[in-house]
């Protein structure tokens, strides 16, 4: 698992949650309010195999942006495991 960080402009916000919907992220988040600058914090945990389709689908929409930041972290602990996330989710 990866833990995604954008930072990008406000408006970039359903562009940034059609994306995780559609590599099925395990969580998408809006973070804090829009900073004075319209810079908005969002993140995504996306597996593994996903981060690469992240990456290019979020470079190909924000790239025009001049201060688009994103930032790919190591999840080094998550719990409940996302295996036991799936299974939960279908006893449930």
């Amino acid at each position: 698992m990866k833990y995604v960080e954008v930072v990008a402009n406000s408006g970039s916000y359903d562009t940034v949650l059609a994306i995780a919907s559609k590599v099925e992220a395990h969580d998408f988040r809006l973070l804090g309010a829009a900073g004075e600058d319209d810079m908005q914090l969002m993140r995504l945990v996306v597996a593994d195999d996903k981060l690469q389709s992240v990456l290019d689908a979020l470079q190909n929409v924000l790239g025009a942006q001049s201060d688009v930041r994103i930032l790919v972290l190591p999840v080094v602990a998550s719990l409940p495991k996302p295996d036991e996330e799936v299974k939960n989710k279908k006893i449930q």
